[in-house]
């Protein structure tokens, strides 16, 4: 069977966009379209009103104003940010140049984030109301910016906290392989070992999780043992294939755990019938036994039929 071939790393900034931003702009208007219909579901439910026109009419704007907002954000000001050194390079830097520094996780995206809701906030102001004054559409869209800025702190305080358990998670396996090695057994191998030299074990102490919090963070984007994929070597169909086949998967496995029916191995099978056969013989014996007795009974009656005829005589 013939071998995948992995998807070339961009080497171009436009390369890299035409990967990664559909499958962004796709991401960010679904999650925000659900969030959207939520919110006016639950506004309606507030003001005594029918639920479903109520989301269904939010959900339609969020969605307009997400898609423009994404899109505005992914093809347009990361690209041109990255452009001007004010966004971190998503390339490999070029051979014999120092690596850039890791970037902060608290602050990703907050600059094109922000940008992005304010030019998109002032056009929907300005194109839902043309005669209103320029202020207005300005207000309109740095209020939202700063929503939006909100919610993406959100975003980055939780990413953040999902490091700090990645961290936590290589600390406890290094504590566990370092107990082992110290009972004398064998610690298991695995992609997250580690080979430390008896010096190097000797005089080295573990560093504490803030230490690793930005490199972790830098890695978990470029590291597959961190992250499942990497947008920069995947293409958008390439990445669609993965996530429908890895949907499916789910469902097979889900509707194979509640299905009833339950597909056995020829041992289990065995053993069922078997368990079966072996019923089934009981069941014969203690039809036998019964019978017996009936048939006992029965002549004991008839034996008891012909005395009494016996003495009428």
């Amino acid at each position: 069977m013939a071998q995948k071939v992995p998807a070339q790393q961009p080497q171009t900034l436009l390369d890299h966009t035409l990967r990664t931003a559909p499958l962004n702009v796709v991401y960010g208007t679904v999650a925000a379209t659900g969030l959207g219909a939520a919110v006016g579901a639950a506004s309606g439910v507030a003001r005594n009103q029918p639920a479903i026109p109520a989301a269904f009419s939010t959900a339609l704007r969020t969605s307009a104003f997400s898609f423009t907002f994404f899109s505005i954000r992914e093809y347009a000001l990361i690209p041109v940010l990255t452009h001007f050194s004010l966004h971190p390079s998503p390339l490999p830097p070029s051979p014999g140049s120092p690596a850039p520094p890791p970037p902060s996780p608290h602050t990703a995206n907050l600059l094109p984030t922000s940008l992005s809701a304010l030019v998109a906030g002032t056009a929907f102001s300005y194109f839902q109301r043309p005669a209103s004054a320029a202020g207005l559409h300005a207000r309109a869209g740095l209020t939202l910016a700063l929503g939006c800025s909100v919610l993406q702190g959100i975003v980055n305080e939780a990413d953040v906290v999902r490091i700090k358990l990645l961290v936590w998670g290589e600390e406890r396996a290094r504590a566990k392989r370092a107990e082992a090695g110290l009972l004398g057994e064998p610690a298991a191998a695995g992609p997250s070992a580690i080979a430390v030299t008896p010096d190097a074990a000797a005089g080295a102490s573990t560093p504490p999780p803030s230490a690793y919090l930005t490199d972790l963070t830098h890695r978990s984007a470029t590291t597959p043992s961190l992250a499942p994929s990497d947008p920069g070597r995947e293409t958008f169909s390439e990445r669609s294939d993965r996530l429908i086949g890895e949907g499916w998967s789910w469902l097979g496995r889900k509707a194979s755990a509640l299905s009833p029916v339950k597909k056995l191995d020829p041992e289990a099978y065995e053993r069922k019938l078997e368990e079966r056969l072996r019923g089934v013989e009981d069941e014969m014996d203690r039809a036998r036994r019964e019978r017996e007795e009936l048939e006992t009974v029965g002549a004991r009656l008839a034996e008891q039929q012909r005395l009494r005829e016996a003495e009428r005589r």
